[in-house]
């Protein structure tokens, strides 16, 4: 299994990461630890709802020949399942210095994306379709700060770069046509790996001295996936994987 890495990918986070670490100052980065009495951590489990949008689907990739055959061109899509919902559990593990600048990680779980593709293609007389299931295993560095809204509330920020591990699940259906050709379905299994940034902003709530409450937006890049047009062909489709999740953190803060 290869981790890939997409030019350009990580880049966005990357220059986000420079600049927070520009503006809190190296002075405060490489002082904090030296802090007396200031680190305290923070472990935070995470119930997350997602949209998920496989994008650029139909620009990427190709079933069939591509050729015009009875005035259809083989193998463009018909339609393609651009957006799901889904949900994803996990866990956060940040320590805080000076009660502002954080640094942490975070893993979560995703429940199974689906991505399904229908193509007409009168090469092979039929129509075809190729339905994945996409579970993926995220775990991402994170760095950020808060600010004070008041006693109880702050205000976070985050950048955060690390891997993302797909599962993906296909099953390949060329669907039957009377008297010339039984349905087909074959099915395939794979692991892939992709490098992995996301941006994240939410608020925190104190409940007492070691509790917090929290609700945060985070914008997740997943990379691109990949899976052949049909097993044994060279051909493939691609989709870049995105996500918007909305998650509802429940911490324990210890000193």
């Amino acid at each position: 299994m290869r981790l890939k890495t997409p030019t350009g990918a990580c880049l966005c986070p990357l220059a986000l990461l420079v600049l927070l670490a520009c503006t809190l100052g190296p002075r405060t980065l490489l002082a904090a630890e030296r802090l007396p009495g200031s680190p305290w951590q923070t472990l935070a489990l995470e119930l997350i709802g997602a949209r998920s949008e496989l994008g650029n689907t139909p620009d990427r990739g190709q079933y069939g020949t591509g050729e015009v055959i009875d005035g259809i061109r083989d193998g463009v899509f018909n339609s393609s399942a651009e957006v799901d919902t889904s949900a994803a559990t996990g866990l956060r593990l940040d320590r805080y210095f000076k009660n502002r600048l954080m640094v942490g990680l975070m893993a979560h779980w995703h429940f199974p994306v689906d991505w399904d593709i229908t193509a007409r293609t009168p090469g092979i007389q039929t129509i075809t379709n190729t339905f994945t299931n996409v579970e993926r295993a995220v775990v991402l560095a994170r760095l950020g700060y808060r600010w004070p809204l008041d006693r109880r509330w702050n205000l976070m920020v985050a950048a955060a770069l690390g891997v993302a591990q797909h599962r993906l699940e296909t099953v390949y259906t060329e669907r039957a046509v009377p008297g010339i050709r039984e349905e087909t379905r074959l099915a395939d299994r794979r692991r892939d790996a992709n490098a992995a940034w996301a941006l994240e902003l939410g608020v925190e709530r104190s409940l007492g001295s070691q509790l917090t409450l929290g609700l945060l937006y985070r914008y997740l890049d997943s990379g691109d996936l990949s899976v052949r047009a049909s097993p044994g062909s060279s051909a493939k489709l691609n989709s870049t994987l995105r996500d918007h999740l909305f998650a509802l953190s429940l911490g324990w803060r210890r000193r």
